[in-house]
């Protein structure tokens, strides 16, 4: 919760600013910093409007903040990271850290796969330009491997929790 209020707060910074007739357009994944922020209470006096535009990565949200159909966003490093690296107008204005216990290149079950080692001339889904992304990199890097060791497949999120529960690298299968 400290964690999600700290959030809640740096968002707020980037928009202190806005007066009692602006607008601002803030990008939202899947609803997560919006619901955050009303629970925590921090949007019930704001002297402006929030018009929220959700989407469901960052990667695409990253998009439209570089394109100017939103006015800022909340995202994670590895995203911005690939936004920057592709000169994406963007810039952070705020930062958390953050260990990456939480972070897992995940197999179903009952597969074979036991470590990375056995993903070598296989297929791995992920978001394009995300933690994930970012994550099969280093782990290429840590064995030494290129890119072409692996096939990285990019599905948005729905499609991956699709390819996932039914053994596939497309969700239309």
């Amino acid at each position: 919760m400290i964690r999600a209020v700290l959030v809640a707060g740096l968002l707020l910074s980037a928009i202190a600013r806005a007066d009692a007739q602006t607008t601002l357009r803030v990008g939202d994944q899947k609803g997560n910093s919006r619901a955050v922020m009303e629970a925590a209470g921090v949007l019930k006096d704001t002297p402006y409007q929030i018009e929220w535009k959700e989407f469901p990565a960052a990667a695409p949200l990253l998009e439209a903040l570089g394109a100017g159909a939103i006015e800022t966003g909340l995202v994670g490093d590895a995203p911005f990271t690939f936004a920057a690296a592709a000169n994406v107008p963007v810039k952070a204005i705020g930062a958390i850290r953050q260990s990456q216990e939480g972070l897992a290149i995940l197999v179903p079950r009952e597969s074979p796969v036991h470590a990375f080692e056995d993903l070598k001339g296989k297929k791995i889904a992920t978001g394009r330009d995300s933690i994930g992304h970012q994550l099969i990199l280093a782990a290429l890097e840590s064995k030494g491997w290129s890119a072409n060791d692996l096939q990285i497949v990019f599905l948005a999120p729905s499609d991956a929790k699709v390819a996932y529960t039914q053994g596939s690298d497309r969700a239309d299968r």
